[in-house]
């Protein structure tokens, strides 16, 4: 198995037939963007403090975003921003959000891509910047899904994925019931591989919002999504 968040396991999942992937994007000292899951990786320390050379000296297997794009290619990639207040890298300036946005616009927009953050100030910041790019809003457990797609559809967020432990027993009748008719999509937050074949019985289980979604196949990309079989 391919070590997580690298171009080899990127191809993989393509290989394997996977629709999408998510993937975590942070800054260097020198404002590159790489993809690596925790602010801090293991001997480099924090990777906003170092640059992308040296962070390339002592872990070569650690890609660029671009990089990771190319790899992703044919597949839709989300990109989430990390950036909380707490973080070791956490930059109130946004400029993670924004530096993603002018390489997302560079690269002639032909990547198919979500802009996703717990950090609802980096979602709107890549809203402001180019309200093109598809974004979403990541919740945490403790906010009900419902106020979660309040706010994305306020803040004009497509997307809203909540933890699957906050969904109710009866959310996907719940959500489309206070919900129907918003262009919002809601998925499952779980740290599992999986085959894309195995969310949709999950899904069944957790009973996943499948209808506020649309359609049964992009609830099931979107749950792989944050299902994290394919993370990289």
């Amino acid at each position: 198995m391919a070590p997580e968040n690298t171009v080899e396991a990127f191809v993989a999942a393509g290989v394997l037939g996977a629709d999408g992937v998510e993937l975590d994007v942070h800054r260097t000292a020198d404002g590159a963007l790489v993809v690596h899951h925790d602010a801090g990786a293991r001997g480099v320390g924090v990777l906003a403090e170092r640059t992308e050379a040296e962070i390339r000296a002592s872990r070569p297997e650690i890609p660029t975003l671009e990089e990771a794009l190319e790899a992703c290619a044919g597949m839709l990639v989300n990109i989430e921003v990390k950036n909380l207040p707490g973080d070791a890298d956490y930059d109130p300036g946004e400029g993670v959000a924004g530096a993603v946005v002018e390489l997302l616009v560079r690269r002639g927009r032909r990547d198919d891509v979500l802009v996703s953050s717990f950090n609802l100030e980096s979602a709107d910041r890549v809203r402001e910047l180019d309200g093109a790019i598809p974004t979403g809003f990541l919740t945490l457990v403790g906010m009900d899904p419902v106020d979660g797609v309040d706010v994305a559809h306020a803040h004009g967020h497509g997307a809203v994925n909540p933890d699957v432990r906050a969904l109710p027993r009866d959310g996907g009748q719940r959500l489309d019931r206070e919900r129907r008719g918003r262009d919002a999509t809601a998925c499952g937050r779980r740290r599992r591989r999986r085959h894309h074949r195995r969310p949709r019985r999950r899904a069944a289980r957790v009973r996943l919002p499948l209808t506020v979604l649309g359609s049964e196949k992009r609830a099931i990309r979107l749950f792989c999504r944050r299902e994290r079989w394919c993370r990289a």
